[in-house]
């Protein structure tokens, strides 16, 4: 009986293993629609270093609605006391409220917060 129990004991402990070496590493599908990829953007709080993401002051985003009109193609941010693009704007957010780096202009997260920001 004891025989028993050790061997079921070692059976769960290698399953429990295999299944963490599955899914260990895994990150979640990038959507292909740049629209998508910018909402879940919109709430990463990864883009910055202090936990926040756009939704944290920004929720919900409809309250955003219009945004990508407004800034086309530069409108007076009144948090940077300057005349922005979009993508100055959303920029200025991850780096003063969420601290974090600035994207490059030509990186995909950057034109998919954009687009998001233009679908609201």
């Amino acid at each position: 009986m004891r025989k028993f129990v050790v061997v079921l004991l070692l059976v769960a402990i290698f399953a429990g293993c295999a299944q963490k070496s599955q899914t260990e590493g895994t990150k979640t599908e990038k959507p292909a629609n740049p629209v998508e990829y910018g909402k879940v953007l919109f709430a990463d709080a990864s883009l910055g270093t202090n936990g926040k993401s756009c939704l944290t002051c920004h929720d919900p985003p409809s309250t955003l609605s219009g945004v990508g009109n407004k800034y086309s193609p530069k409108a007076y941010f009144n948090m940077a006391k300057k005349e922005m693009t979009l993508k100055e704007v959303i920029n200025f957010c991850i780096e003063v409220p969420m601290k974090g780096q600035p994207l490059p202009e030509n990186d995909e997260r950057l034109a998919a917060l954009e687009a998001y920001l233009r679908s609201l």
